[in-house]
């Protein structure tokens, strides 16, 4: 029997803009991010209204900050969010949406490094989120699932320093769940995930501290 999550996509794929559904296509400026803050999360907005991000724990909504329409920023996380002890998810809310964007609970380790794609209101219910069934055996391992819209194959790669280690490719306009290699798993390690389309420029994620039984999402921008 299969065991099936819900989750939101938390990889960001750096320099990737999309086009706001329900609007003229508009490409989002240019974010220089200064690499200064030990813990934070990076948000693109692709919204053209602000959205207001919190860190949920328990009971309690700690407010991140507000990350205008269309830009890219970065947000402190406060120490105790990332100690690989706490149970923590991240919310957006923007005012025009019937419902709050939500990720999973997860466990951040020092640095605690990840990113958020805020996507545009038309659509929003086939995009946000992503139905994923996982055999038993494959709940304790770290996964991730790539949806691939494109019409060519796209190359997984998992980065940490020089090296480039390929995970796995996924044909066209499919989706598959690919398992991360054991050694790049853990807290000790950090690791880039690259993807590289047989036609296009290649896209990276920021850089993860990925633990046994994370399961992430990852969905290729069409273009």
């Amino acid at each position: 029997m299969k065991n099936h999550f819900r989750f939101t996509a938390l990889v960001l794929l750096a320099g990737v803009a999309r086009a706001a559904s329900a609007q003229a296509p508009r490409q989002l400026p240019p974010a220089v991010i200064t690499d200064s803050l030990m813990n934070s999360i990076t948000v693109q907005n692709d919204r053209n209204t602000p959205v207001v991000i919190y860190l949920s724990s328990g009971n309690t909504d700690r407010r991140l900050g507000v990350v205008e329409p269309f830009t890219v920023a970065m947000l402190a996380l406060p120490e105790w969010a990332v100690t690989g002890h706490a149970n923590v998810r991240f919310v957006a809310r923007s005012a025009n949406a019937a419902v709050d964007l939500s990720t999973d609970a997860i466990k951040l380790q020092p640095p605690g490094r990840i990113g958020m794609v805020i996507p545009a209101i038309s659509g929003v219910a086939a995009e946000e989120t992503m139905s994923v069934a996982l055999a038993p055996e494959d709940a304790a391992e770290a996964t991730i699932t790539i949806d691939n819209p494109r019409s060519v194959a796209v190359t997984i790669f998992a980065t940490k320093g020089p090296f480039d280690l390929r995970v796995g490719e996924v044909a066209p306009k499919s989706r598959a769940t690919l398992h991360l290699p054991k050694s790049l798993v853990g807290s000790a390690n950090a690791v880039t995930l690259l993807v590289r389309p047989r036609a296009g420029m290649d896209l990276a994620t920021n850089i993860l501290h990925v633990q046994p039984g994370d399961h992430l999402a990852l969905r290729v921008p069409s273009m």
